[in-house]
Formats: C-alpha cells, structure tokens, sequence
C-alpha cells in the first residue's frame, strides 16, 4: 500500500518559475515511474494533493490512476460527515457546550456554521473540516484553525497573476473542466481557489452542466479575509482589527451609519503607497472589494455581487435583525444608487424573509479615496 500526500507541494513552489518548473516535473516523474513496475505488489495506492497537475505531466508512465476528485461515491471520503460526528464525538460535544455556556444545540449550530460545508461532489453530503473540528473539541473553544496550517502566498501571488476580483469569487459559476483544471494549465484562480479549499461546491445544474462554487464556511471566509487584508486594504492588520471590531459592535445596535462612519474614517488614513492587489483606488471594484472585506470581518453572512434577475448587489449584509442592501457609486450620487437598488429591485428576492429591509446608497470618491457621502432607507 502506498500513500502519498502533498505530491503538488514541489511543484507549487516553483509553478510561477517556468525555468525551473520542467526540471521539476521531470524529476517527479521519474520518482512516480517505479510504481507502473511494482503494479503487481501493490493493492492500493492513494496520491492527494491541493491542486491538480494533468496526469501526463508528471504521472505520464503510469496508466491507471483514477481521479476519484468529484466522484460522488468519495465524496466524504477526507472529511467528516454529520452522522459521523453524531456517532463518535459526543464527549466532545458536551464538553464545548460546558466550556462556552452553551446548549448541545447551539454547539452544533456553531460547529456547523464555523466547520461543516464541504462538497467534493453534486448532490454529496457535507462533511466537516477535521482538523478544524478535532481542535475545537480539544481546546473547548470555536478558533480559527484552518489558516494555520499553510501560508497563502502562493495564493496572493496567482490572484496578482491572474488579476483576480475579490467580490466576483465566491457564488462563481463555471464548468467543471473551468475550476477542476490542471493547475499548470488554469486560465483563472477559480482552479486554485477550488482545489485548494477555499471554494467548495454549493450547487450544480444538471441541464447546462454548471457548477456554483462558494465559500464553504465561517472559518474559511472570515480566515481568508483576514489574511488578504494586507493586500486589499492596508498592512496596519492591527487597525483593520479593531476598526472592524467597532464597525461590528455598530451594526449589532443596527447602527450603519456609525459603522460607515468608521469605515469612512479608516479608509481616508490609509496612504496612497501602500500595495494592494489592485494597483490603484481609482475603480468601483477596488472600493467594494475593500468594503467588502471589512464587513466579512464581521460575519460570514457578506456577499457580493449577488445576481438578482436585473442585475447584481454590490453588496448584501445580513444580521439578526436586518438585510442590508447596499449599492455603491464612485464618483457619482447616493440618490443614483438607491434608485438602482429599486430599479433593478435588488431588495424584492428578501421580503419575505420577516427581517427589516434597509437601502443603503454609498458614494466613494477618487479624490479622496474614502467615502463620502451615504444614505439610508427603510
């Protein structure tokens, strides 16, 4: 039996490297030739990574490897599922109920908002992240594990490449052979982002072969955010910590003008120098993707260019007790973005969600490289 994990980890080093990339291909490939020879000792063998090398790229002398990626029938394979957990970890489940006040229901809830929602496959079972989930249970507490295990350099580094937009990552629909692409062969981030598990597989339709591709947790997107703030907003992560700690602390009083009022003030004293992914604040895209992300801060219930049947949200905040419609203009009026929330209806798909419906017209200005001006409708 043969099990190897990781077997991307030499190439992803160097895949922005073309000159040293083949000589390392041609090396992996005569590490893996031996095993077409031993064919006939082995009964198993298991090769996963977090991306996607074709197979005549380093596996070209083996003929009967069998991608298993977006198999239904492995689809929980590397994860656990509900049941599962259900089953072997009720200790554990008591415990975290005890350490954090909380009932055996709300420790599900939170396990399942922070931890669970992976699809490898259409119409799979969910299954929970266990590195995430067994830390938990270890130290009795809902931390952020994921983001610990690797750097995302790598990532800042293709979504530079690629030129990638933030806001339009997550609800993405593609093809199967767009996001479960060889990673040497990708023409976006999507494949990355997918194989690599910030994106997992929310919903597919049959008819024209689409996937919708979403963030799979809190963990993830909230974890992702914070780790692209330097790239997006500014380097001071301390200051986009407690700016984002006191914009939240705002919208659980339902308070967004003292949260935009915030966000005003933190985005006029970041300075013009600083890099970001996005060369210059001069683009619509560039203030929403930083607005964005500060809200995501918040609460994993933030999106972002949210297709509605005339059009797209900038962005849609959710909380307790509110939806937040939000629309933003550079350079141009509140009241032209509140009347294209109501000609596009961007509100009409969440009335009868029982929570209060606010409009939030937004205007940044190049100038200035901040917000401006804001207003707020029920």
């Amino acid at each position: 039996m043969v099990l190897i994990d990781e077997y991307d980890a030499p190439l992803l080093t160097v895949l922005h490297d073309s000159d040293r990339l083949e000589p390392m291909r041609t090396e992996l490939q005569s590490f893996y030739s031996p095993l077409k020879d031993l064919d006939p000792y082995l009964r198993f063998v298991f090769i996963t990574g977090i991306s996607k090398f074709s197979q005549l790229s380093i596996f070209s002398q083996i003929n009967n490897l069998k991608n298993i990626s977006l198999n239904p029938k492995y689809a929980s394979i590397c994860g656990i599922t509900e049941r599962e957990m259900m089953d072997n970890f009720q200790e554990g489940i008591a415990e975290l109920g005890t350490a954090n006040n909380m009932t055996k229901d709300e420790v599900l809830a939170k396990l399942k908002l922070k931890y669970d929602g992976y699809h490898f496959a259409y119409h799979s079972e969910g299954v929970y992240n266990p590195f995430s989930l067994l830390s938990a249970m270890d130290d009795d507490a809902f931390n952020n594990y994921w983001f610990s295990t690797g750097t995302p350099t790598f990532l800042v580094n293709m979504m530079k490449k690629f030129h990638a937009d933030l806001t339009q990552i997550d609800g993405s629909e593609a093809a199967p052979e767009e996001f479960d692409a060889p990673t040497e062969d990708m023409q976006s981030i999507l494949p990355l982002f997918y194989q690599s598990g910030y994106l997992t597989i929310k919903d597919y339709d049959p008819v024209v072969n689409l996937y919708r591709l979403g963030y799979p947790n809190e963990e993830v997107k909230v974890g992702l955010m914070r780790t692209l703030v330097p790239y997006y907003v500014t380097k001071n992560v301390n200051l986009t910590n407690n700016t984002a700690a006191k914009m939240y602390l705002a919208l659980r009083k339902d308070d967004m003008d003292e949260s935009l009022t915030l966000a005003r003030a933190f985005f006029a004293g970041i300075p013009y120098q600083e890099g970001t992914l996005q060369d210059a604040p001069t683009s619509e895209g560039h203030f929403t993707a930083m607005l964005y992300v500060m809200f995501s801060f918040l609460s994993q219930y933030v999106y972002s260019q949210v297709r509605t049947a005339k059009g797209r949200m900038d962005i849609l905040l959710k909380t307790d007790t509110t939806i937040y419609v939000m629309e933003l203009k550079l350079d141009g009026t509140v009241e032209e973005a509140l009347t294209q929330i109501d000609d596009k209806g961007y509100a009409i798909p969440y009335e009868a969600d029982g929570r209060r419906i606010v409009k939030v017209g937004i205007r940044f200005s190049t100038e200035e490289r901040t917000i401006t001006e804001w207003k707020i409708e029920n």
